[in-house]
């Protein structure tokens, strides 16, 4: 059996009458204390150099905005060959009410018809990456990287489907069909003008959106209210002169609204 044991340091002092012995070992050594002292971790040169950086494996990801469209209820329709004619009527036949008596003549009526082309758009993000990357960097970087790809194009594509006009390649959003002369939705002949910022004239600006909806004979499948967080925030303080918060029970959660019960979401790119 081998013991090794660490040397020891006996320093003697004289205090007064008494004689002191002071032992040290490992950390207490007054050459280690002397040395931890001269190096220092607040400077490369004084010894920050010998300490590694240390990397967490996981990477903090890019705020994204909120995508909306897709969740609302968007139909997707597969376009496999890159182009798809949409038949649609654009007049219907004439009805005619009879008498008790002998039939009338009844003037025969041919319904219209027309066609929508819709044409697909091309949406690409390209990011690149060597193998070298992929295999010494941080855990699962090609997930990542994969998330990355698939948020990018999502808020691209969503925001499209709101304000695009078409344009350079670009798919024609709500704002276009609406009839709006740009972007900014306003001046479209499908769009609802504001009638003031009162809390009684916010409410029938939200019910004569719905009831423009319903007088052109819009189906209703799968309403939805998409707004800004500014205006969601703001409809919440909305009261009414009992100080009664009328809209802030059906906004402050994305649920079923009582106007109508339509679903509520936000987007900053409204």
């Amino acid at each position: 059996m081998t013991t090794t044991r660490k040397p020891l340091t006996r320093a003697t002092s004289m205090r007064g009458s008494k004689h002191t012995v002071a032992t040290y070992r490992g950390p207490n050594h007054p050459c280690v204390r002397a040395y931890s002292k001269a190096l220092s971790m607040a400077a490369g040169s004084a010894g920050a150099f010998l300490i590694p950086d240390e990397y967490a494996q996981e990477i903090v990801q890019r705020l994204y905005q909120k995508t909306v469209i897709r969740k609302a209820g968007a139909t997707a329709i597969p376009v496999p060959r890159g182009n798809l004619s949409l038949p649609t009527v654009t007049a219907g036949a004439s009805t005619y009410w009879m008498g008790a008596g002998p039939p009338s003549a009844v003037t025969p009526t041919q319904p219209g018809f027309g066609r929508i082309d819709a044409i697909s758009h091309k949406l690409a993000c390209l990011i690149p990456i060597t193998n070298d990357l992929l295999r010494f960097a941080v855990e699962a970087l090609d997930e990542q990287l994969g998330e990355m790809l698939t948020s990018e194009i999502a808020v691209a594509e969503d925001l499209q489907f709101i304000r695009g006009q078409g344009y350079q390649n670009t798919p024609r959003g709500l704002a276009a069909f609406a009839g709006a002369a740009s972007s900014s939705f306003y001046g479209g002949s499908n769009v609802v003008t504001s009638s003031g910022a009162t809390p009684a004239q916010i409410v029938l600006d939200l019910q004569a959106a719905i009831y423009a909806l319903l007088a052109a004979s819009v189906g209703m499948i799968k309403p939805a209210w998409i707004m800004s967080p500014a205006t969601s925030a703001y409809l919440q303080t909305l009261q009414n002169s009992e100080g009664f918060s009328f809209l802030r029970k059906c906004l402050s959660r994305e649920r079923s609204c009582a106007i109508r019960s339509l679903r509520r979401f936000r987007s900053r790119q409204i």
